[in-house]
C-alpha cells in the first residue's frame, strides 16, 4: 500500500523521500513525448493505417530503448508485422475498463512481455497507464505478469495521489506516466547512493 509519512513515500517496500523525487524530476527534465503521444491518439481514433502503427511501434521502441524486440515481434509472427493484431489489442486496452485485461491484450500478441506492452499502453493512455519495468521487478518486488501489472499501477495511483496531497506544484501537471518515469530515476543505482 502506498503511503505518506514525514516527506516519505512508499510503494510497495520501496520508501523514497519527496526531496529524492525532485531530485530525480530534475534529472529527467520532463522527456518529450508529445510527438509520439500523438501518433497514437491519431491511429487509436482513425482508421486502420498499417504505416502509422509500424511508426508508432518503432518510435516506443526506440524511447523505451528496446528495438531488440521489434525484430523478435517480427519473428514470431510469421515474417510480417501484427499491425491489426496490435491496433485490436490497444484498442481493447483502452476501452477496458481492467488493467489486468487491457495489459494481456497486448502482451498476449507473440514477441510482447508485459514491459514492451506497458511502454505500448503508457503512450495510449498516459494518465491512466504506466511502464512496469524489470527494474521494478528487480528493486520493487513487483511481477511481471497482469496481476502485477494492475497491482503496480494501482500502488502509483496511491503514491501519485500521496504525492499531490503533499503539493509540490512540480508534480502537479504531470501524468500518471510522467510520476512512473520520475520514480523510474529514483530506483536507479546511483539515485539509491545520492539518498541512502
Amino acid at each position: 500500500m502506498s503511503t505518506v509519512k514525514n516527506k516519505t513515500l512508499t510503494i510497495g517496500n520501496f520508501h523514497v523521500s519527496l526531496d529524492r523525487l525532485l531530485w530525480s524530476l530534475e534529472v529527467w527534465k520532463k522527456e518529450s513525448t508529445v510527438e509520439i503521444e500523438s501518433a497514437a491518439k491519431e491511429f487509436m481514433q482513425g482508421e486502420f493505417q498499417q504505416s502509422k502503427v509500424i511508426k508508432f511501434t518503432s518510435s516506443v521502441c526506440t524511447w523505451g530503448r528496446i528495438q531488440r524486440i521489434y525484430p523478435n515481434i517480427i519473428r514470431g509472427n510469421n515474417g510480417e508485422f501484427p499491425s491489426e493484431v496490435l491496433t485490436a489489442a490497444l484498442r481493447t486496452a483502452y476501452h477496458s475498463s481492467r488493467d489486468d485485461i487491457a495489459i494481456e491484450a497486448v502482451e498476449s500478441i507473440t514477441g510482447f512481455g508485459i514491459s514492451s506492452a506497458s511502454k505500448h499502453l503508457r503512450f495510449i493512455d498516459p494518465n491512466r497507464f504506466a511502464v512496469l519495468d524489470s527494474r521494478y521487478n528487480e528493486t520493487l518486488g513487483f511481477s511481471l505478469n497482469p496481476a502485477g501489472y494492475s497491482f503496480f499501477l494501482k500502488e502509483l495511483r496511491l503514491l501519485a495521489l500521496n504525492l499531490r496531497k503533499m503539493k509540490p506544484k512540480q508534480f502537479g501537471s504531470l501524468t500518471l506516466a510522467d510520476i512512473e518515469n520520475v520514480l523510474f530515476f529514483s530506483v536507479q543505482p546511483d539515485s539509491r547512493k545520492k539518498y541512502a
